[in-house]
């Protein structure tokens, strides 16, 4: 049955993908390339594109292009040896010279290397771009789809991503790709948790979870995890947030999966807004050489001074509010600002550093309230009500010791014995992520 599928045409649905000749505001395709890129690169992307947008359109006509100028691309962009840009784009190149012989595979691979060396120049609308003329060169792969859907919610359009995200799924169930459809219910999943719909985000990561399960796709599976313990940890679900995430934590240990200091990191906010700042503090200091990221690096010395002032820890309080000052300039901007001035007004209430803290809180409410982040402007408000009142402004009484026979504490050495054995990490700054995805893409079924 799944081989017959495969071969007979998607059923319609009312996600047709536009064709981006259609798009609104899309006179002619590609026109951001110009800005973004500039130069010659940008004439022959453009060049590039429109052949392949017209090429998916009618592949079975082969339209006629003129050879001789897309073959002199082609050379002119190979003989420049290795290269990120001028490799796939030469291939490209070839492919569309002989359009009437080029597959989709060949055509889709081209242009996903072109949008992974756009992502990673920052230029994000020729990444976005490439990438969907990827999954128009073919369509009925979902993992292209899938793809686009990743890039546009890296970049925040998180309606578009939706859209792609469901269509990618479409496709992964007539294909029968079951991981693909994991994954993109786990990608529907993360759009709920950001447009703050947590039940929403709840069923899909649970569908995506259990689809991971019975087909053994260990690594979703603990990434799906790691997300339903963020979701458990917001709703307030306390005791099935520290189930998830100690499953989660399982397999990444066993994977040796690179984001165990993430999934570390979110356990030590669990505990601070539980109280526990003691047990988290050597969780934080073992943290501080696992990021490079700026903003990262500043939510560890932000949660450090958070949790240093509610234990009193003076000298470790300023260590970490030193540090975080220091990076602050480079994560303006960044959606965790408002947050980590959050916790370092938190923190200097805590020592009694009123105007610090009034300081901190009050560039965190502006900051909050201009992006809409209510939880952190309730938190904020609350804490600069406490201070006017020289009360304590943390939202936990005091530090909540804990029993050693607690069965999260062997959860804490076993945390703290995987970063030491961490090396420390030079740049873990974000990758395109389209990249990761490469070598699913060449094994998956066509």
């Amino acid at each position: 049955m799944a081989a017959r599928r495969r071969q007979t045409e998607l059923p319609h649905a009312p996600l047709e993908l536009l064709h981006p000749l259609t798009l609104p505001g899309a006179e002619i395709p590609g026109a951001e390339i110009m800005s973004e890129i500039g130069g010659d690169d940008a004439a022959t992307l453009m060049e590039l594109l429109r052949a392949v947008l017209t090429w998916s359109a009618n592949p079975e006509l082969a339209p006629a292009f003129d050879r001789a100028a897309l073959e002199r691309t082609e050379y002119t962009l190979l003989s420049r040896g290795p290269d990120a840009l001028a490799s796939p784009a030469g291939l490209l190149a070839g492919y569309m010279a002989h359009a009437e012989t080029a597959s989709p595979r060949e055509v889709a691979w081209a242009c996903i290397c072109i949008s992974d060396w756009a992502s990673e120049r920052g230029a994000r609308a020729t990444a976005v771009q490439f990438a969907m003329a990827a999954a128009f060169a073919w369509p009925r792969h979902a993992r292209y789809s899938w793809l686009v859907a990743r890039l546009l919610r890296t970049y925040g359009n998180l309606r578009e991503a939706e859209t792609w995200f469901r269509r990618s799924h479409r496709l992964a169930v007539w294909t029968d790709d079951v991981e693909a459809q994991a994954s993109t219910l786990a990608g529907l999943g993360n759009l709920s948790y950001t447009a703050g719909n947590y039940a929403r985000a709840d069923v899909r990561l649970s569908r995506a979870l259990r689809v991971s399960r019975r087909h053994k796709f260990t690594q979703l599976e603990a990434e799906t995890l790691h997300d339903l313990f963020i979701i458990a940890f917001v709703r307030g679900d306390r005791s099935r947030a520290e189930q998830l995430g100690a499953e989660a934590m399982a397999l990444y240990l066993k994977l040796g999966h690179r984001r165990l200091p993430a999934l570390v990191f979110d356990f030590a906010m669990f505990w601070i807004i539980a109280g526990r700042f003691r047990r988290v503090l050597p969780l934080l200091h073992g943290l501080q050489t696992c990021f490079s990221e700026p903003s990262k690096r500043m939510q560890v010395f932000a949660a450090t001074a958070r949790a240093a002032g509610a234990c009193g820890e003076i000298d470790d309080f300023d260590a970490s509010w030193f540090a975080a000052s220091t990076l602050e300039v480079e994560v303006r901007g960044s959606p965790v600002y408002a947050a980590c001035l959050v916790d370092l007004g938190l923190g200097a209430a805590s020592v009694k550093r009123w105007d610090d803290a009034c300081a901190m809180l009050s560039r965190a409410l502006d900051v909050a309230s201009a992006r809409k982040e209510n939880d952190l402007v309730l938190i904020a408000e609350s804490a600069l009500d406490s201070i006017a009142r020289h009360e304590r402004a943390d939202v936990n009484a005091g530090v909540m010791e804990t029993r050693e026979d607690e069965p999260s504490c062997s959860l804490v050495s076993t945390m703290l014995d995987a970063l030491r054995a961490l090396a420390p990490v030079k740049d873990d700054r974000p990758q395109d992520p389209l990249a990761p995805t490469f070598r699913d893409l060449r094994a998956a079924p066509s």
